[in-house]
């Protein structure tokens, strides 16, 4: 009895863990902010990833007036680094009325309408988006798509993430979006598939072992489990989240202790079948 409580509170932890915050990232770095994050922190990785995008901006984007383009980078800094999202906001805004044809800046405005909870004011900014890209831009088509899904419309939101992805294939979150579509129609391959390329795009994003550990506690994989835990929380150690996946690992640990141990009577009564049946046979 005691097993199957642990196993059900493992999965209730991990089921409303990975919902406890969705990320809405901007061009692959975090929204650090409460109900926004990775689950993590802003640290050196992070930055270093910043830096890398900043590195592979489309040429599209360069052709933007520089003016436009500034005010985008300062957006994100405030937004990522300061905590000013309404700051980083209005830089968006900013930049569009700068060049109106910045479509990249119409996906951030979508983005930063999305951290402040107004889901209708984010679908016109990625629809902007889109409308002015031609359909040719990732991101905003994932944001839509995310939109979606949240709001129960899995097979349209996982149709406009997928079309996102083959756009921008190198977007993690749209990957970590894909995986929880899969993960809600329980399909546990893809779901896994799709988490663990998210993880190699961004392995210091907390949310994404979020996602594989519940892929993992589906599969009944306890090993790999307990590794998606000690990782987030050498991500996240110190939110009230951690505290509840500290929780959950110690009943984690037992739980594969006691399979350990059922593992091992088996094999001992087998064995113990094995030798009283040779002794039957020798006395014959």
């Amino acid at each position: 009895m005691r097993r199957n409580t642990q196993s059900s509170a493992v999965f209730c932890w991990c089921i409303s863990f990975i919902f406890l915050a969705t990320p809405r990232s901007a061009l692959g770095f975090p929204f650090d902010t409460d109900h926004y994050s990775l689950g993590g922190r802003v640290d050196e990785q992070e930055a270093h990833e910043h830096k890398r995008l900043q590195t592979s901006i489309s040429a599209h984007e360069l052709s933007m007036p520089k003016k436009a383009r500034d005010l985008v980078y300062s957006g994100k800094q405030k937004i990522v680094y300061g905590k000013n999202v309404q700051g980083g906001l209005e830089d968006f805004r900013a930049a569009t009325a700068i060049a109106p044809d910045y479509y990249e800046a119409y996906y951030q405005i979508g983005m930063t309408y999305l951290q402040l909870g107004q889901r209708e004011e984010a679908k016109k900014s990625f629809r902007k988006s889109i409308e002015l890209s031609n359909e040719k831009y990732g991101e905003p088509l994932i944001g839509m798509g995310t939109i979606l899904v949240d709001q129960a419309d899995n097979p349209e939101g996982e149709k406009m993430i997928r079309h996102g992805l083959e756009l921008s294939p190198n977007l993690w979150l749209g990957y970590y979006e894909l995986g929880r579509v899969c993960l809600a129609e329980n399909d546990l391959a893809q779901a896994k598939k799709a988490g663990q390329q998210a993880r190699s795009l961004m392995p210091n994003a907390g949310i994404v072992y979020r996602l594989l550990a519940n892929v993992h506690m589906r599969e009944k994989d306890y090993p790999a489990l307990l590794d998606d835990i000690d990782t987030y929380l050498k991500l996240d150690p110190d939110s009230p989240a951690a505290a509840h996946a500290k929780q959950m690992r110690d009943e984690v640990v037992q739980k594969i202790h006691d399979e350990n141990v059922a593992m091992e009577n088996r094999r001992l009564s087998s064995a113990s079948k094995e030798q009283d049946s040779r002794r039957q046979t020798d006395g014959r």
